[in-house]
């Protein structure tokens, strides 16, 4: 009885060992899931604001995207006014050269018609 009360002991005593052992392990693999679980949520919230910024950038960007359309119709209307308008100075300008040139030839008549009767009234005297 007593070997058989030894044997006992000394199961249980391996026992108690393992279950130490088996405890630990535990404790061991309950710390590195809570590693493993705040290392997860901290990557998820990196990447909630990495995907936050580049959500902004988008939208920056979609908005200097737009206001760079805005600005090329504007340019374009402002070529097209800026044509227009040199049109017309141009066409401008060629009545304004026709009437200087008919007003030049208007006073060349009229000079030679002055010296004409300068020459007449000079022969006269």
């Amino acid at each position: 009885a007593q070997q058989a009360q030894v044997a006992v002991g000394a199961d249980l005593r391996l026992a108690e060992e393992n279950s130490r052992v088996v405890l630990q392990d535990c404790r061991d693999l309950r710390a590195k899931v809570q590693e493993l679980e705040a290392k997860r949520i901290q990557e998820k919230r990196e990447l909630e604001t990495s995907s936050r910024l580049w959500d902004l950038q988008r939208q920056d960007l979609e908005h200097r995207q737009h206001a760079l359309q805005e600005e090329l119709q504007r340019s374009k209307a402002l070529l097209d006014s800026s044509a227009s308008s040199r049109e017309k100075m141009q066409a401008e300008e060629a009545v304004l050269r026709r009437t200087l040139d008919t007003q030049a030839r208007e006073l060349e008549a009229e000079q030679a018609q002055a010296k004409r009767l300068a020459g007449a009234v000079d022969d006269r005297h």
